[in-house]
């Protein structure tokens, strides 16, 4: 058999030749390969008909993707795979349009723009169905659907015998939202499907619905699929995820489908397949290392299951995340590395953690951090195996710095290192939010003390335009980071990483930039555009999650001292007092004392001694030891003259009835 790295360099090279009929006969030949073998095992041609085998989304946009996935059909129209790879990535993209938070969180736009891309994805699949005598793939989509959104409603219609209606503008009551929804679509070069695209049929094999299963479409699906092949491994484990707690299922239920009659065929080791999709869900948040209950618990769990029959690929999976706990929870980074190491013996041929966060990372942290030696090799053959995937751009870089200095057994090879690092860039861009991420792997060997290759890759990636790259240069060379070498410290140097962080559009980068014009005092803020130029910093910087907090108090104490009279109360009034009620003490403690300032000043609030006292001591009850909030504490009460301070306090209880609640800070929970 192929291996999916194999499936992938060849059918994008058939790509780049738009050699329609020899894709379709390269799945043919996949599809007839998985066939030949026994329903229990699990081969590449799954994933192989996801979209991403077919494109480098590093490089192809989405919608030149549609635009081939819709040429291929043209080509081929009576092409099985070409309707099923269509279908599966518009409904990726569905949940692409949907995003990836909570449920509440989703715009509506957003939640039509997904159904828009549904109904498109279904008919490709119900296509793909009739041209195929045994369309599994297509059912397990469909399956994945049902549980992940809903059945486009055209497709319940037709199940009940009505004519099928797709989603229209009039549908939609709210002016612009359909044009937002359709945005979406545009986005991703998904077809919209017209009213008169929709199926009109559905495919003759398919078993008729009953009425309680027209809600239930994971489990309809799921029957189609085990119908066709009874027993198929990977449907199963499709169908499992959907029964976890998040999906509205049970750790119960996940075991029931492990034990029951769906399950009866397979072996005890591919029903624990199943059975550890619950176990990890329940395992997966590790607990603190004085949690000592749940520690234990945690440990007996992990320690149970290997004792258990399971798949080679189970048992690599189970050894790493049990390593990653005993490194997170129990601080045991040794044994961690013993685990790590028996994990990677475990797991079959090329396979490891498809990832970067969590066992590989645990991984690489006790070897870059805790300098635990890879006398065993386990360490490079896990970067030699998630490099050749061509697909992660994390183990790229750290095999580029291994190639560079010549570590963990990787020979010296400095024009190598520049074709991984190009790679790694290319990669990488779209695997920022990953916690891993390659400048966070080029952040650990810094903290590992190793600054010549954590410096190496950071600069490597600044010079190719890394997303905050830049950024970090700029905190080496001003010292931020712990242990900065003095030969790093350099403001010349510094200046000009940040200026380039600023050109490049690194939200952090213009919050330092700002910062540093607030508090250096070089910029003259009588001048209306100096005034504008940082608020617009502080502005874009807040697209960066980490910056926003820090960003909204800037900015309410630039408006209260340097705005109009409308910008020193919306300063007060829009920034800074929302900040005293949110989770951050030093912020809200810092917000408070600014607050009682504009009171004590009569910028942005009307001038008032007592507020004032009440907002600073506020400030000191969140944060009793700060400096610069004491510091605003005693310019509010006058600190450095006994006299004024009574004066201060007796003048401003004779003021007191001159505020309401509002003016106020918040009473303390009772």
């Amino acid at each position: 058999m192929r291996t999916l790295t194999t499936i992938r360099q060849d059918l994008r090279a058939l790509v780049q030749s738009r050699a329609f009929s020899q894709i379709d006969a390269y799945y043919a030949d996949l599809e007839q390969q998985d066939w030949s073998l026994p329903a229990s095992q699990i081969s590449a041609y799954s994933e192989s008909v996801l979209s991403g085998t077919l494109f480098d989304y590093s490089t192809v946009p989405y919608p030149q993707a549609a635009d081939f996935l819709q040429a291929w059909i043209a080509a081929c129209p009576d092409s099985h795979h070409a309707h099923l790879v269509l279908g599966n990535f518009c409904f990726g993209r569905a949940a692409d349009i949907r995003g990836f938070g909570w449920a509440d969180s989703v715009t509506q736009d957003r939640w039509i723009g997904a159904a828009l891309a549904c109904e498109t994805a279904a008919a490709a699949l119900l296509k793909a169905m009739t041209l195929s005598p045994r369309p599994v793939a297509a059912c397990v989509t469909m399956m994945q659907m049902a549980a992940h959104f809903k059945e486009p409603y055209w497709l319940r219609q037709l199940f009940e015998g009505n004519p099928p209606e797709t989603i229209t503008e009039d549908d939609v009551e709210e002016p612009g939202l359909m044009d937002a929804a359709l945005a979406h679509l545009a986005e991703y070069g998904v077809p919209r499907l017209q009213p008169d695209q929709a199926p009109q049929s559905l495919p003759a094999w398919l078993a008729p619905r009953a009425e309680h299963e027209m809600e239930q479409g994971k489990d309809y699906w799921l029957l189609r699929a085990l119908e066709l092949r009874p027993g198929h491994l990977e449907t199963l484990i499709a169908y499992a995820q959907y029964l976890q707690p998040r999906w509205g299922g049970s750790y119960e239920d996940i075991d029931g489908l492990a034990s029951g009659p769906l399950c009866e065929t397979l072996t005890e080791p591919q029903r624990n397949a199943i059975r550890w999709i619950g176990l990890w869900d329940e395992l997966s948040d590790f607990p603190e290392s004085e949690e000592t209950q749940a520690v234990q618990t945690h440990r007996q769990a992990f320690e149970s299951f290997l004792q258990r029959d399971l798949r080679p690929q189970e048992r690599g999976e189970v050894l790493g995340r049990f390593a990653n706990f005993v490194s997170y929870s129990l601080g045991d980074h040794a044994r961690a590395r013993e685990l790590h190491a028996q994990s990677v013996a475990a797991f079959p041929g090329n396979m490891y953690f498809g990832e970067v966060d969590g066992p590989f990372r645990s991984f690489a942290h006790v070897t870059l951090i805790h300098h635990i030696p890879d006398d065993d090799g386990a360490f490079k053959r896990v970067l030699e195996r998630m490099s050749g995937w061509d697909r992660l751009a994390t183990p790229l870089g750290l095999v580029a710095v291994a190639h560079q200095f010549g570590l963990w057994g990787f020979e010296k090879d400095p024009a190598k290192a520049q074709q991984l690092l190009d790679r790694a860039a290319e990669l990488g861009r779209d695997q920022t939010d990953d916690s891993f991420n390659v400048l966070a792997a080029a952040a650990m060997l810094w903290d590992g003390g190793a600054h010549e290759e954590g410096y190496f890759l950071t600069r490597q990636l600044a010079d190719r335009r890394f997303p905050d790259a830049a950024s970090s240069m700029y905190d080496i060379h001003r010292g931020f980071r712990d242990n900065t070498p003095d030969h790093y410290l350099d403001e010349a140097v510094r200046d000009e990483w940040l200026q380039r962080a600023v050109d490049d559009g690194s939200p952090l980068a213009k919050y330092n930039m700002a910062h540093r014009h607030l508090f250096d005092g070089k910029m003259d803020f009588s001048r209306r555009e100096n005034v504008e130029t940082v608020l617009r910093l502080l502005q874009e910087s807040r697209e960066e999650p980490r910056a926003d907090g820090l960003a909204r108090l800037r900015i309410g104490v630039l408006l209260r001292d340097h705005g109009t009279d409308a910008e020193k109360q919306s300063g007060v009034r829009d920034y800074l007092r929302p900040l005293v009620d949110e989770d951050d003490d030093w912020r809200a403690a810092r917000a408070s004392a600014e607050i009682g300032l504009a009171y004590a000043r009569g910028h942005g609030a009307k001038k008032n001694r007592f507020a004032a006292i009440e907002w600073v001591g506020h400030a000191s009850k969140l944060q009793p030891d700060d400096e610069g909030i004491d510091e605003i504490h005693g310019e509010v009460m006058n600190s450095h003259s006994l006299v004024k301070t009574i004066g201060t306090v007796f003048g401003a209880y004779l003021g007191r009835g001159g505020v309401t609640a509002e003016d106020l800070p918040p009473k303390p929970a009772e």
